[in-house]
């Protein structure tokens, strides 16, 4: 958008909204300021550059919200925070999975994922494994990956494909939230970029509280932990789990709200390293399988790399 572009909006919305077509026109100013230094300039630490076995990444989880519920999950060890090298998905797979400099550590990847922006940033050839859960499992009443999907089929395989490093990307605390569905909040996996009018559009205009976002969006995260807890940690064998996220989530800070790209936000760029060990007891038994395709390219991939 260029700044006559910009000039034009505000001055219809201000003729429709008034004060708050103001406000809405400053905020699309400080975002796209932010986008364009972001563009030049980065911080974070890329995933790879950490030592982990598996990666189990929240998606839009907020480090501080994180520590408010740690006390509940006494699996799981503090371990501060980290700045991620993203401030949206897109931006998070494009700067960590980059074969150029990270080939040799993906292609000993098994990356199981919810996240639909799979499909136009990563390309399967680069990994031991890539599962895009959310190509055959997505529950599109809700409009999400559930938890307890991803957990599945993680484990499934970690058992089978017995990978060097493992990523596991769920959806959760990110919206819909589970507890609390909003209509607007459900993503389309194929339209994944365009949301709808979801809780945040509804916030920004005061047609719900802040308040009640921040419960919900809590909710949401100790759903995913939960399962996380007591299925997933229950049922891998690993030495270094640690539990992270691409982003984190904003609710009004700074006048920005979600998770816009490229923005340069400490509050947002800082998400959770939490620590954890997982042992397989062998007591849950996945039942979701790939289709036949990916499980031939997958054996195939062993197989190239002298692991069969």
């Amino acid at each position: 958008m260029t700044f006559a572009d910009w000039r034009e909006e505000t001055i219809q919305r201000v003729d429709e909204r008034g004060i708050a077509g103001v406000r809405e026109s400053i905020r699309e100013l400080y975002v796209g300021f932010h986008r364009r230094l972001g563009r030049i300039w980065n911080y974070g630490t890329p995933i790879y550059e950490e030592d982990w076995d598996v990666l189990v990444v929240l998606d839009a989880c907020r480090a501080d919200v994180m520590e408010t519920v740690l006390d509940d999950y006494p699996s799981l060890v503090r371990g501060g925070s980290t700045y991620s090298v993203g401030s949206a998905s897109p931006e998070w797979l494009e700067k960590n999975f980059d074969p150029e400099q990270y080939g040799e550590e993906m292609t000993r990847t098994a990356y199981v994922t919810g996240n639909a922006f799979s499909e136009e940033k990563l390309d399967e050839k680069d990994f031991l494994l890539l599962d895009e859960v959310w190509k055959y499992e997505w529950d599109d009443e809700v409009g999400t990956m559930r938890p307890e999907i991803l957990t599945d089929r993680a484990i499934r395989v970690m058992r089978e494909t017995k990978p060097d490093r493992m990523v596991v990307h769920y959806m959760q605390p990110h919206q819909p939230y589970l507890g609390n569905p909003v209509t607007g909040d459900g993503i389309d996996p194929h339209d994944v970029g365009n949301p709808g009018d979801t809780s945040f559009d509804k916030l920004k205009r005061g047609e719900i509280e802040e308040s009640e976002v921040r419960r919900w969006y809590r909710e949401n995260l100790e759903i995913v932990l939960e399962n996380i807890e007591n299925v997933l940690l229950e049922n891998l064998d690993a030495e270094t789990v640690v539990i992270t996220a691409d982003h984190g989530e904003l609710f009004g800070e700074y006048g920005l709200y979600a998770h816009p790209r490229d923005t340069l936000v400490p509050l947002l760029k800082r998400v959770p390293w939490v620590h954890a060990e997982a042992h397989d007891t062998g007591e849950y038994e996945p039942t979701i399988k790939a289709d036949r395709t990916a499980d031939i390219d997958v054996r195939n991939r062993l197989d190239d790399l002298g692991y069969l």
